[in-house]
């Protein structure tokens, strides 16, 4: 049976509050037109350090095919102490690992698509990327070998970042004439030392996905927009909104647009104009991310249910499901990090890489 791809899941300490996720909440929450009008000074912004609080690790699966279908292995999972919010694959034995106040790269002594439980533990950090921007970090992708956007909703901004430099290469903000003011955001500010939190945010971007073709579309929790930055025409343009709390924006294979309604469990495509081409739901009552893996074959991260499931949706089919336990009560710490099944309370973000 031919491998042809990995899939990586990462997840998350905190537990889904669906008091905090329902679209009436979060529409509550960012309904006051008066909301960035009254923010504290940028000097009296708490440091980022004050909102990480909860810890990640990253489940992966090597994924099979044949005749039958697709077969998942499970491989090992990655212990961190530190939130993993996302990892992208570099090289065939290479990872991109996005914290949400920094990256690092990872290499293997095999390619990826061998790892087990074992060559998991032989692992090497050969380097560690930071800057002063780099504080909210939701998704990490790479446009090249040596490029990757970073969406981060602190600056509420896409981030592109030289991996062989170690250097910010560009900023590009959601902009102000849409999305409002709140601070003045230099390459230069420091938002390590003074996070600018979701409630003081234009948007809480949350994925910036890079098309081959000059433009990079996100997707913002706040207004559940999608938008688009055409780097060579040097414009943003908003597709559509309304999708309040949606996630992980991408393309499809197909061509299309694709996000995670989070509090519709719907996985949505878009037409490049903004109109809905079609939806899939799957009983969810915050999806928090959503991963093509071959035609109509998609991997949904529902958190609500701390679950990852693969389903065909063309035939309406569930192929792969997988539930992890929920132990919220920090009490049992010592338990939870020593049975070998806790993962962490809600599944978070996906991403997958073919064979080399």
């Amino acid at each position: 049976m031919p491998r042809y791809a990995t899939l990586f899941l990462t997840h998350s300490g905190r537990l889904t509050d669906m008091g905090l996720c329902s679209i009436n909440y979060l529409t509550r929450r960012y309904a006051s037109p008066d909301r960035l009008k009254t923010l504290p000074s940028f000097n009296e912004l708490q440091p980022a350090s004050m909102s990480n609080s909860y810890n990640g690790m990253v489940s992966i699966f090597h994924i099979d095919k044949d005749i039958t279908g697709i077969r998942l292995k499970f491989a090992g999972v990655i212990h961190d102490k530190r939130k993993i919010q996302h990892v992208v694959q570099r090289t065939k034995n290479e990872l991109i690992v996005a914290y949400e106040d920094g990256l690092e790269l990872w290499e293997f002594s095999c390619p990826i698509y061998e790892l087990n439980r074992k060559s998991l533990l032989n692992v090497v950090k050969r380097r560690v990327f930071d800057h002063n921007l780099f504080a909210g970090i939701h998704t990490a992708f790479l446009a090249d070998a040596n490029t990757i956007v970073l969406s981060c909703s602190s600056p509420d901004a896409v981030l592109k970042y030289d991996l062989r430099e170690g250097k910010l290469v560009d900023m590009l903000r959601m902009p102000e004439l849409i999305y409002g003011h709140n601070y003045e955001i230099t390459e230069h500010t420091d938002l390590k030392s003074h996070y600018i939190n979701n409630d003081a945010q234009l948007t809480h971007i949350n994925s910036a996905w890079p098309d081959d073709n000059g433009k990079i579309i996100v997707s913002t929790l706040i207004q559940g927009a999608i938008g688009v930055f055409d780097e060579v025409k040097s414009d943003y343009h908003e597709l559509t909104r309304g999708f309040v709390g949606c996630h992980g924006v991408r393309r499809s294979q197909e061509g299309l647009i694709y996000f995670a309604d989070s509090v519709t469990g719907s996985l949505v495509f878009l037409n490049d104009d903004g109109r809905i081409h079609s939806r899939y739901a799957v009983n969810s009552r915050w999806l928090h991310d959503v991963q093509q893996i071959e035609g109509s074959q998609y991997a949904f991260s529902l958190a609500d249910k701390n679950e990852l499931r693969i389903c065909d949706i063309m035939n309406d089919r569930v192929l792969f499901k997988k539930r992890y336990p929920v132990i919220p009560d920090s009490r049992f710490n010592y338990f939870r990090d020593r049975s070998g099944i806790w993962r962490g309370n809600s599944t978070q973000f996906l991403s997958i890489s073919p064979i080399y």
